[in-house]
């Protein structure tokens, strides 16, 4: 399954930046895994499809966080 995430920043002028990352979700035996290809080595899981959504949305805001991009989130899913 293919989510789309988006999140808003701004720039040091205060202009509105969208950026969008593009999630992918896998069902396997153990629960579920999710990636987020732009994003190198951002990886997550849960148990059902609503926790791992909520634990790659984490793990993507905190890997912006740790490059120091401040972000306010909208969420957009997209079942193509």
């Amino acid at each position: 399954m293919l989510f789309v995430f988006i999140v808003i920043s701004r720039n040091n002028k205060g202009e509105r930046l969208n950026k969008t990352y593009e999630y992918h979700i896998e069902k396997d035996d153990n629960g579920y895994a999710a990636f987020c290809p732009r994003l190198d080595g951002c990886f997550s899981q849960g148990n059902t499809r609503k926790e791992v959504v909520k634990n790659i949305e984490d793990a993507i805001l905190l890997h912006l966080k740790d490059r120091r991009i401040p972000a306010d989130v909208l969420i957009i899913e997209s079942n193509t």
